[in-house]
């Protein structure tokens, strides 16, 4: 399992090795993920940064196969969604 951001499709080619590579894009809008950042603790990320990742961001389209995951749910929640989704059980 691997965790990263490939916010451009052409970083998300690259990791289409094979069939068995499946791709999560956990999807949420700038002000709640803005929210859920300001409420970490112990986990620092520039404000800035995050403006600048949805400029770059190029959302998965349905042709690339990416499995879609609303957040705004706490992280366990969307573990099992991605777990049953992929069949992980």
């Amino acid at each position: 399992m691997l965790a990263c951001s490939a916010l451009k499709q052409k970083y998300r080619e690259r990791f289409r090795v094979s069939d068995e590579v499946k791709l999560v894009f956990l999807h949420g809008d700038y002000a709640l993920i803005a929210d859920q950042l300001r409420h970490r603790r112990g986990h620092f990320m520039d404000p800035g940064l995050l403006q600048r990742q949805f400029a770059d961001l190029e959302e998965p389209e349905p042709e690339e196969g990416s499995i879609l995951i609303e957040l705004g749910r706490n992280s366990g929640e969307l573990v099992e969604e991605i777990k049953a989704t992929l069949g992980l059980g």
